[in-house]
Order: structure tokens, then sequence, then C-alpha cells
């Protein structure tokens, strides 16, 4: 498996493990800029800690950009594990 790959599938297990830590009203979703921003945070740091020779660091102003770029999230629109997973690969990690 290339690193890519690698990191996916950390992004997947962490992603997992971390949403219920996050998941504030216990939804099984991401339904709030926070959870979200929160979620994201945790997960780019311990991507960063469990794969450091990968440039996985983004500031605080990029999260909060990237983000504002997802717009309102409520229970009409939450978002699954895969979802966000999907997000993450598709958003942050190909920076």
């Amino acid at each position: 498996m290339d690193s890519s790959g690698t990191i996916l599938t950390l992004t997947l297990t962490l992603s997992l493990t971390l949403i219920h830590r996050y998941d504030m009203d216990s939804s099984g979703t991401i339904n709030t800029a926070q959870e979200l921003q929160m979620l994201t945070t945790n997960c780019i740091f311990k991507l960063g800690e469990l794969h450091p020779d990968k440039n996985l660091t983004l500031s605080a102003n990029q999260v909060a950009a990237k983000i504002k770029d997802v717009g309102e999230l409520s229970d009409e629109n939450a978002w699954s594990p895969a979802d966000y997973i999907r997000w993450f690969d598709e958003e942050v990690l190909r920076i």
C-alpha cells in the first residue's frame, strides 16, 4: 500500500474512533461546524504524530477556512462518518 493509502486507512481508523468523542449530541453524525472543526483538528494532529514524514499540518486559519467552505451543517444535512472521511481525504489530505 502506498503512503496515501496508509494515510487514508489511518484517517478512517482515527475518524471512526474520534467521531464519538466529538459527536456532542450523540447523533452518530457530524451535524455542526463545531463538531467538524474539533474532529478535523484532532485528526490532523494525530495523523501528524503517526506520520511525521508527511506535511499534515494546517494552521488554525486554514482549518477554519475549510470548515467555512462546507457551509452550515444541521440534522437535515448531517455527515455520516463515511461522508466525513471522503471530505477529509479530498479537502485536507490533498492540499
